[in-house]
């Protein structure tokens, strides 16, 4: 068995080598339901988990996605992560209605104070996108 830390949380592992970067165990969404999004067509969908302090670590386990297209056009898709609300961190652009899914092994911690905002840019106008954030606060 093995531990590691991230962001401020001890987290164990009972595989070894490769398998090891693919399973941890992570505390569940500190928001449930609060960290999803779907909005009506032609709408970009934005998900937040606010950081309560400025000692508080927000970490960020997973995005998962989707685009369901009513008429099979999805176009210019795309998912950013901010941090502080502001400040982009990463971007990517999806190129398949989906499901989509991009874990973060290990889990990505936040500079402490800052919130997590995820966009799922919308990708036309019949087009519905569903986000979802595997994140906690620690």
């Amino acid at each position: 068995m093995s531990k590691k830390v991230y962001g401020r949380q001890e987290y164990q592992s009972t595989l070894s080598g490769a398998y090891a970067m693919s399973i941890h165990q992570a505390p569940p969404d500190s928001c449930g339901s609060a960290l999803f999004d779907e909005p009506d067509p032609n709408t970009e969908a934005v998900v937040e988990l606010a950081c309560p302090d400025a000692e508080t670590v927000n970490v960020l386990g997973a995005i998962y996605w989707s685009y369901k297209d009513l008429d099979e056009s999805v176009s210019g898709g795309s998912i950013g992560v901010f941090s502080g609300g502001s400040v982009p961190v990463m971007g990517l652009d999806v190129v398949t209605g989906g499901p989509g899914y991009l874990p973060f092994v290990p889990p990505w911690p936040f500079e402490a104070g800052s919130s997590i905002v995820v966009h799922l840019a919308d990708a036309g106008p019949t087009v519905t996108g569903r986000l979802k954030i595997h994140a906690w606060s620690e």
